[in-house]
């Protein structure tokens, strides 16, 4: 009901809003919905007044009611927990196509961040399983992205070696080296493309160490 429209210089804005006592999570973030560029910057969360400090939380193995951690969706794609197949524990990641087509560099995708400070200067990977079904047209795969203050530092997302077809549970990983200037780094997992895959029992790791907050 007041969302920012035009053309406009940096504007300060704010939400505020209660937590019922039996709320379970908190979501925040950035929208732009419609024509038009938007740029964000300096957010930061509260609560009570005081800086919003707790260490993120990373569900790697899909085993909450919602994939805690993680940011899931995608135009044309339905990404759930799925409990019919799973490689470890109760549940996974499933991520699905559905019409319409995918739009380009569209795709199922599930994402999570965590600032670089600790991991600067290191290597950090990701590795996890992933099982498909009738993948084409694309692939299903983790990604690993680093971000530096002027944009993406280094990048992969397993496109060259994608996984395709209907393929049982199988384990992969991806490193990247976090340089000193990183500002954050992001991963996941991510299905561009037709047909079904399934993502479990996930591994986040910085110099070989599990990233804390992300141990199973």
């Amino acid at each position: 009901d007041r969302g920012v429209t035009g053309t406009t210089d940096w504007k300060r804005c704010e939400i505020n809003l209660e937590v019922p006592a039996d709320a379970t999570n908190i979501n925040f973030g950035a929208i732009h919905s419609g024509d038009g560029s938007a740029w964000f910057d300096g957010l930061s969360v509260t609560v009570d007044g005081e800086p919003y400090q707790e260490k993120a939380k990373f569900d790697l193995e899909f085993e909450s009611s919602s994939p805690v951690g993680f940011y899931t969706g995608g135009h044309g794609y339905q990404v759930r927990l799925d409990k019919r197949f799973v490689q470890s524990g109760n549940q996974s990641l499933l991520m699905r196509y559905a019409p319409p087509p995918p739009i380009p560099n569209g795709g199922g995708v599930a994402s999570a961040s965590f600032p670089a400070g600790s991991a600067a200067g290191k290597r950090v990977r990701l590795s996890g399983y992933i099982k498909t079904r009738e993948v084409s047209q694309g692939f299903a795969g983790l990604w690993l992205r680093i971000d530096g203050p002027s944009g993406v530092l280094a990048f992969n997302n397993m496109e060259d070696r994608g996984v395709t077809g209907t393929t049982d549970w199988e384990r992969y990983e991806i490193e990247l080296p976090v340089a000193v200037e990183a500002t954050r780094v992001v991963f996941g997992a991510l299905l561009p493309a037709n047909g079904t895959g399934w993502f479990d029992s996930l591994k986040l790791e910085v110099a070989g160490a599990a990233y804390p907050g992300s141990e199973n």
